[in-house]
This record gives structure tokens, C-alpha cells and sequence, in this order.
């Protein structure tokens, strides 16, 4: 493989190793919805779950498309806000008698 490697990067003027599909590997588990962090975990062998948290990186693509998808989700939803209102009762005893002019 590194021969192959060396011959590749000799030709293209690259830089590529073996890691960097590593690297690639780790980051399309990560994005899959489909397959948990501890799976991916798992798969690198990593030891410590924050070193796989590493490979989560939002594309922004998919996160304008999620929060697009969320959005109309909720726009037909109908929003109803109870009006805030307070006893000034409530107000005399959190603030006293005095707390309040007449």
C-alpha cells in the first residue's frame, strides 16, 4: 500500500497516507445518521469517546436542509400564546407592601 502511495503522490505531487482514508472513513461514519458515535468509536478503536467526537463536523448543507425541514414541520402547526398576566397580590409579596406605589 505505501508503495503504491509513494508512486501516487509522486505522480500527482501529492501528499496522501494511509491515514487520510482513515481520516475520510472516520468523518462518513460520524455524518451517517444511521450509525451511533460509540459504533464509530468502536470501529477506530479509539479508547476515549472524545477523541471520535472529533470527527463530528456539521456540513452546512445539511444543516440549512434540517432546519429548512424542521421550519416547515412547525409552520403548519398552530402557535397559541397564553396571555402573561400577574396578580398584584403576588407582586406585594415578593416585593413587599411597600414594592408597589399607589
Amino acid at each position: 500500500m505505501r508503495a503504491i502511495l509513494t508512486r501516487v503522490n509522486e505522480k500527482l505531487g501529492t501528499n496522501i497516507t494511509a491515514h487520510d482514508f482513515r481520516h475520510t472513513c472516520a468523518l462518513r461514519l460520524a455524518s451517517d445518521p444511521g450509525i451511533s458515535l460509540v459504533d464509530v468509536q468502536s470501529h477506530l478503536r479509539h479508547r476515549h469517546i472524545t477523541t471520535t467526537e472529533e470527527y463530528l463536523v456539521a456540513q452546512p448543507d445539511e444543516v440549512i436542509k434540517r432546519l429548512q425541514a424542521r421550519q416547515s414541520d412547525h409552520s403548519t402547526e398552530q402557535l397559541t400564546v397564553a396571555a402573561w398576566e400577574y396578580d398584584a397580590n403576588d407582586l406585594d409579596l415578593l416585593l413587599g407592601s411597600g414594592g408597589r406605589k399607589s
